[in-house]
């Protein structure tokens, strides 16, 4: 029996409208916006009297104050998780009315100086992990005009002390676990500004003490709330009204401060709104989201501000990652977002149940999954009227039983990956494309293009060209093997959703943002002959080898992790040698199956040294890459097998991309040796 959809045509002009000639764009390059748009957004269409994010949300309260809004999960002392308890919107709007007037009340937010004249922001951190609390402080400062900096983890402490000298921000809230965390920064004289912390768990009078004594004022959550303050009055705000600094999570040592205005956030909730995605468009009061992708970073915490604009709902996971799944399980969500290699824990697990099955049941299964992969490349569809409730409604109890839609950011999503998970859980799963510096805004694909490796067309908040990069042979005139134009180039971003400058860096400033307000992304994009565009390169961090070719390790990188065996890769390049290198951390499970045939019995430590393993996975290595294309020069020579995860290191960004200076810090002298080992 057939699947019920059949593939809507997926024609030229589907996505984006391409302009030939225009003044607008740099270097006569071509221009590029969204097909069914002739203006770009940059408000919310169904509220055009909102000018700002205060608005917005005192709209949003009004509209939704009896709907639950957001939730944490219970947690009991002996360690074991209860239900999401729920906080509804009036009720929320009352705890940021308390927020935001204790901390002007109390002095706690401070007018400070900018770097241009008469500029002067209310400087305030959050340091937590995704919690209700995070977003109810984030939408207090909305109201009051108060402009956050959040903090995580893997800024790495040299770039949270930047952060702290940079902007002078004199309060923060914190979770626990990151409350020692800054009372050292702060003895150790590197958080010097730092006056004031609310702490959003309970803690000790003696971490009060220790706090006093370093003339820290510490606050419990609970106590900040029940202090008696006069309610202020909200400021006057404008679209130009800064919203955050996003500190960017990129790959050198110190951070960039992104300055988004309420403008800003403001027109990427409303380019999101008008696109033409059934579950962007049919959001609202029903809906229920998980938050567990960290808020620090734009694509989270954008989307939740997106689903708060139609009425949805938030739980936040209960902190762990590894209880994932309990926190699924409990919440049932009816959307989520993941980076791919969230995506590719899920399709492991599944993958494993699979291969547990025998007899009548494993026979049935199998052909189950390629009659729904075969009828996907055939006819675009990812449902079946029984399989579905037979076989693979199982699979969707993975992510609770209710998703009907995924969105996949922060890194391009493998196609097999892709395909896989479609037909396993039986929903659209919808890639997308943006950066901090655009509010996680650029592109997005719509659910009818079941095809992988794109990421749909331009957002209706943006406008986008493609520059060429003739060192890297990618051009504006550039074709397929069948012939049809394909335009390649820099992927540059312009329109309201573009972030104003980095904070006292003008130098960066200027690099990346020109002067007809083009941010230049340093991806490289290809316009497919359907309209859709896909990442296919990266021009910033490439480099010569000694032969004069130019290498993009970030394309090598996301081939390699492809392979069954590798996890994570960092490949390296010296400009006075003619091969690259390779910090490889191997996929445990993967190797645990293959290590008997190797005659090897050992812990993931002890087979990183074996140097079975290591030719083992550079074979499967080279083997991945000659499949996906790599010419010999860009292929690793040597490799390192590193059993700990980059993360656990803080060698990762939050989207997971590798910090190359870091790194290449930290292995240099392995680097040193591989090169050195003839």
């Amino acid at each position: 029996m057939g699947c019920t959809h059949s593939r809507s045509p997926i024609h030229a002009d589907f996505y984006t409208k391409k302009i030939e000639s225009t003044n607008e764009a740099p270097k006569d390059a071509p221009l590029f916006l969204t097909s069914y748009l002739d203006t770009v957004v940059d408000k919310i269409n169904e509220w055009p009297e909102v000018s700002n994010l205060q608005q917005m949300y005192l709209k949003v309260f009004d509209e939704f104050g009896d709907q639950p809004m957001l939730a944490n999960r219970e947690k009991f002392d002996d360690g074991t998780l209860g239900d999401f308890t729920w906080v509804k919107y009036c009720d929320v709007k009352a705890i940021c009315d308390q927020i935001g007037s204790a901390l002007i009340n109390l002095n706690l937010v401070p007018s400070t100086e900018g770097e241009k004249p008469g500029e002067s922001f209310r400087f305030l951190a959050i340091y937590a992990k995704n919690r209700a609390e995070w977003l109810m402080v984030d939408i207090a400062s909305i109201l009051y005009g108060i402009t956050v900096l959040p903090l995580y983890d893997t800024l790495g402490q040299e770039a949270m002390q930047h952060v702290f000298e940079q902007t002078c921000v004199p309060t923060a809230f914190c979770s626990r676990e990151n409350l020692d965390k800054l009372l050292k920064g702060v003895s150790e004289g590197q958080y010097i500004s730092l006056q004031n912390i609310i702490c959003f768990d309970k803690v000790s009078p003696g971490k009060i003490e220790q706090a006093k004594a370093l003339n820290v004022r510490l606050f419990n959550w609970e106590e900040f709330l029940e202090l008696t303050v006069e309610k202020q009055e909200y400021p006057e705000l404008t679209r130009d009204s800064v919203f955050t600094f996003n500190y960017t999570s990129g790959t050198t040592a110190l951070p960039k401060a992104v300055v988004l205005t309420h403008g800003n956030v403001l027109s990427a909730i409303g380019g999101y709104r008008e696109i033409k995605v059934k579950a962007l468009q049919n959001m609202g009061p029903g809906d229920i989201y998980l938050s567990y992708l960290p808020l620090a970073h734009v694509l989270e915490r954008m989307f939740c501000h997106l689903l708060l604009s139609k009425g949805g709902a938030i739980g936040f996971f209960s902190g762990d990652i590894r209880k994932l799944k309990s926190d699924i399980t409990k919440l049932k969500p009816t959307l989520f977002c993941a980076i791919p290699r969230i995506l590719q824990r899920f399709k492991d697990e599944i993958s494993k149940k699979i291969g547990e099955l025998y007899g009548v049941q494993k026979i049935l299964t199998d052909h189950a999954v390629k009659s729904k992969l075969d009828s996907l490349e055939d006819a675009g569809s990812y449902t079946h009227p029984i399989y579905d409730r037979l076989i693979f409604s199982k699979m969707r109890e993975a992510l609770g039983g209710r998703v009907k839609a995924i969105f996949s950011g922060g890194a391009p999503l493998p196609a097999d990956l892709g395909k896989f998970l479609k037909v396993a859980f039986a929903c659209p799963i919808i890639e997308g494309y943006g950066l901090t510096e655009t509010c996680g805004c650029g592109f997005l694909q719509r659910a009818e293009d079941t095809k992988t490796g794109r990421c749909g067309g331009p957002v209706p908040c943006v406008e986008i060209t493609l520059i060429d990069v003739p060192e890297m042979k990618y051009t504006n005139q550039d074709r397929d093997e069948k012939g049809a134009p394909t335009p390649r180039g820099e992927i540059c971003i312009k329109g309201p959703i573009v972030f104003q400058r980095y904070y006292k860096q003008p130098e960066k400033t200027k690099e990346d943002l020109d002067e007809q307000g083009w941010f230049h992304t340093g991806d490289i994009g290809q316009m497919n002959p359907d309209g859709s565009f896909s990442i296919v390169d990266r021009k910033k961090n490439i480099f010569k080898l000694a032969q004069g070719e130019y290498v993009a390790p970030e394309k090598i990188e996301n081939i390699y992790i492809s392979s069954d065996y590798i996890s994570e890769a960092f490949v390296y390049g010296d400009s006075h040698e003619s091969y690259l290198v390779a910090i490889i951390v191997p996929e445990e499970k993967a190797l645990e199956k293959v290590k008997s045939q190797l005659g090897v019995e050992a812990g993931l430590e002890e087979l990183c040294n074996n140097e079975k393993v290591k030719e083992f996975i550079l074979n499967e290595a080279v083997k991945t890459g000659k499949a996906k294309g790599l010419q010999g020069f860009e292929q690793i020579k040597k490799i390192y097998l590193e059993p700990k995860a980059f993360a656990e290191q803080g060698l990762s960004t939050p989207s997971m991309k590798i910090k190359r200076q870091e790194a290449k810090e930290k292995y240099k002298e392995i680097l040193k040796k591989l090169y050195s080992d003839r």
